[in-house]
């Protein structure tokens, strides 16, 4: 196992958090869904408050992820529909990120959530 000595360090702006409000290392599952996109949502609001982002590029982020939300909670989840969400709020990050980006994180977060959504639903 890898450790880091991380005395001393100093963190300006946003910096994505694997163990903050996005917890991907549990089998997810259609019941913990909707936290994990409530998770996101939370990640894209500190990205913008951290400067990572812009403000229009975060509401359009945040309100995709919210009709990912809304669409997982129907009974009759319309799988594309979902993943169309997901994918476009990850293009929509994707185009807020510049090169190192600290929204690397989240992308690949959001990715994965992608993947998860394609097996649950």
């Amino acid at each position: 196992m890898a450790v880091f000595d991380q005395r001393n360090q100093t963190v300006t702006g946003y910096q994505f958090n694997t163990n903050g409000n996005v917890d991907l290392s549990g089998a997810p599952n259609r019941a913990n869904f909707a936290d994990l996109l409530s998770g996101l949502r939370s990640e894209v609001a500190l990205a913008k408050k951290g400067g990572a982002m812009d403000a229009a590029q975060a509401h359009e982020a945040e309100q995709l992820l919210r009709k990912a939300s809304s669409e997982a909670e129907q009974k009759g989840v319309q799988r594309s529909s979902l993943v169309k969400y997901l994918e476009d709020a990850k293009g929509v990050l994707e185009g807020a990120s510049t090169g190192a980006s600290a929204l690397g994180g989240l992308i690949e977060a959001v990715s994965k959530t992608v993947e998860i959504a394609k097996n649950l639903f």
